[in-house]
């Protein structure tokens, strides 16, 4: 795939080298390391130059970066949901029970093989780069770097918690109170792939989350969950630490009569687009077992949920705002 990048140079960075404009802009070593090797991968006014050549107020500057098809990942043909698209971001809907990356067992079937597959049918090389993990049994919203220039600026954002991700499951038993979870989490022993609380060897994990509504038939409350950090399985380890296990999780033991797969969606994500620098928020709907789930006469539309039954409410905020009181106390 190729991207190309134009700045207009200003009074301010006249006199800068090309190579430190760039990387005053987040552009990696090894991203401008590509770029120089590249024939045209710098030109000013149309002409090539090195990275040390000195900007001039107006200068136009392209960079170009071209880079090829995944190794490793095989195509896989399979539709994609596409919640956001630009030259920089891909965000897709993931269906739960296909994996995210491959991996032993799912050299083709996941969704990077997917995503390959779409820009392949384009005629488009493509490097898939995941941004956002998911369990293969968690569905929703799947964020995809389109190019090494928007992977590394996305993940210097992913480690200093600047991307806000929303998540909404259903928790058995009643939950009545928004809670701060501060549990650290580390491998379960005898396991290659369960997770457990241990304060001693574990790494710091936190969760905020908010019950929306209850349903007393089902035992079920659906809640809003607010990931403070990213642990591995982080959400379905706090819920069954705190005695209310996600409905459907086989793997940390919960009741399986109402859902085949842990019920946890990715319901939505913000952040300052790392390249425009406007800000984005995308929203991923409820798949049909999860709104099955749903107490009757609640909306399933994903964004109410979020705003606690509020369209129009921005749910980041809110949850910003309760964070800071839950820490508060």
């Amino acid at each position: 795939m190729l991207r190309i990048f134009s700045y207009r140079a200003d009074g301010g960075a006249a006199g800068q080298s090309v190579g430190a404009f760039l990387r005053a802009l987040g552009f990696s070593h090894r991203t401008l390391a590509r770029i120089k090797r590249l024939p045209g991968g710098i030109t000013l006014g149309g002409e090539s130059v090195p990275a040390s050549a000195l900007l001039h107020e107006g200068d136009l500057l392209t960079v170009r970066l071209e880079e090829g098809t995944s190794p490793g990942v095989e195509e896989w043909d399979h539709p994609l949901d596409i919640l956001y698209e630009d030259e920089d971001i891909l965000v897709i809907n993931k269906p739960a029970g296909i994996p995210a990356p491959p991996s032993a067992g799912h050299r083709t079937v996941c969704m990077a093989g997917a995503v390959l597959h779409h820009y392949a049918r384009q005629g488009v090389p493509f490097t898939v780069r995941l941004v956002s993990r998911l369990d293969a049994d968690t569905s929703g919203a799947l964020l995809i770097a389109k190019n090494m220039h928007a992977a590394s600026l996305l993940g210097d954002m992913q480690k200093s918690h600047r991307i806000g991700k929303l998540y909404l499951g259903f928790a058995e038993g009643k939950i009545a109170e928004p809670a701060l979870i501060s549990a650290p989490i580390a491998r379960q022993e005898g396991s290659a792939l369960a997770r457990c609380v241990d304060p001693a060897a574990g790494e710091e994990a936190m969760t905020f989350l908010s019950p929306l509504c209850y349903d007393a038939e089902t035992d079920l409350t659906l809640v809003r969950f607010r990931l403070l950090t990213g642990r591995t399985h982080q959400i379905r380890v706090h819920m069954q630490y705190l005695g209310h296990p996600l409905t459907g999780d086989f793997l940390y033991p919960s009741r399986r009569d109402r859902i085949a797969r842990q019920a946890l969606h990715a319901a939505a994500l913000s952040f300052v687009h790392p390249v425009k620098k406007e800000a984005v928020q995308i929203y991923a709907p409820l798949p049909d077992d999860l709104r099955a789930l749903l107490p009757a006469g609640v909306s399933s539309d994903v964004r109410a949920l979020l705003g606690g039954g509020d369209p129009s409410a921005d749910p980041f905020r809110e949850t910003d705002l309760l964070l800071d009181l839950a820490q508060g106390l």
